[in-house]
């Protein structure tokens, strides 16, 4: 069984980033609860559709730290914001070893808007541990919503068609 052409297109997309525009790669220490961290200015040229995506590496065992990244406009202006709590935590119980960790989190906005553009983030003043946080923002981001409303809807009027062609509806 072959996929048509739309539908390739359909499951190619669900893994689309689009092309980075800014990345840095912080350690944590750099991020005080009360000055953070500003980025160098992110130049929009076209509006769209961008994802904001933080990935935390190097958590020391049994920590965790909570973040907040917003996204700031020409005049510093928040206009979305992302937090998330990352965290590694392991042991062993009667079961045997186990680990729960949350290392990354991302954000799909719309920017309406080309201009310059900056992010800053925070870290609670709790996590005295160092870890390194990549900060990553890619624009030109497909969403694959589109694409599954369409094929749901030509389900539907496939089995319509179909049904009709055989009397039943």
């Amino acid at each position: 069984m072959s996929l048509s052409p739309p539908s390739r297109y359909m499951f190619v997309s669900i893994g689309e980033d689009g092309d980075q525009i800014f990345y840095q790669s912080l350690d944590t220490q750099q991020l005080a609860e009360d000055t953070g961290f500003e980025s160098q200015p992110i130049e929009i040229t076209e509006p769209g559709i961008f994802k904001l995506e933080l990935n935390a590496s190097q958590i020391t065992p049994q920590s965790e730290f909570f973040i907040f990244a917003y996204i700031l406009d020409k005049d510093r202006q928040a206009i979305n914001q992302i937090q998330e709590t990352f965290y590694y935590y392991s042991g062993t119980d009667s079961d045997g070893s186990w680990t729960e960790s949350r290392t990354n989190t991302d954000k799909i906005f719309k920017l309406k808007e080309p201009g310059t553009y900056y992010l800053q983030l925070y870290k609670n003043r709790e996590s005295v541990f160092s870890n390194t946080l990549e900060v990553k923002m890619n624009q030109g981001i497909i969403l694959t919503r589109y694409f599954v409303l369409l094929f749901i809807l030509f389900l539907i009027f496939t089995i319509y068609a179909f049904g009709k062609s055989r009397g039943g509806f």
